[in-house]
């Protein structure tokens, strides 16, 4: 156990006696301080560059993981256009359904005001001005309501 500054451990507690340390113990006692500090800032150092390198390896790992799925799945779409695996595929706990899902619209990246753009895909939508509407009930014209 160290001795800082005379003082006396009390139920975990640190009391300095009454009398006034001298000036080489109070010297002592601040850098009893400096170094638990510095100790303190260099085990917290330890334990951020711990916790960096362990979500390092946990990023390493998931995408890893997720290289794999995409691999299974490449490999089954493959396996489907080559004719050795069917449709509908069904083990004893899953079972697999390969399907052909048109692209996402949002992918298209087409333009509805676009004149190519073919009439039969495009949808007209009316809508009221609520506004204008209560600009115009505010000034007393009341012919729409």
């Amino acid at each position: 156990m160290v001795k800082i500054c005379d003082a006396v451990k009390f139920n975990s507690v640190l009391v300095f006696p009454f009398k006034r340390p001298k000036p080489r113990q109070a010297l002592t006692c601040n850098y009893a301080i400096a170094w638990v500090v510095d100790q303190l800032n260099l085990n917290l150092e330890v334990w951020e560059e711990r916790k960096a390198r362990a979500v390092e390896l946990h990023d390493k790992v998931i995408l890893w993981r997720k290289t794999q799925l995409e691999q299974i799945k490449r490999t089954l779409i493959h396996l489907h256009k080559v004719g050795l695996i069917n449709d509908r595929n069904i083990g004893k706990e899953r079972e697999i359904e390969i399907r052909d899902n048109p692209p996402k619209v949002a992918n298209l990246l087409v333009e509805v005001d676009d004149e190519d753009f073919p009439d039969e895909f495009r949808t007209i939508k009316y809508q009221a001005n609520n506004k204008a509407i209560l600009e115009a009930y505010k000034s007393g014209n009341t012919n729409l309501i």
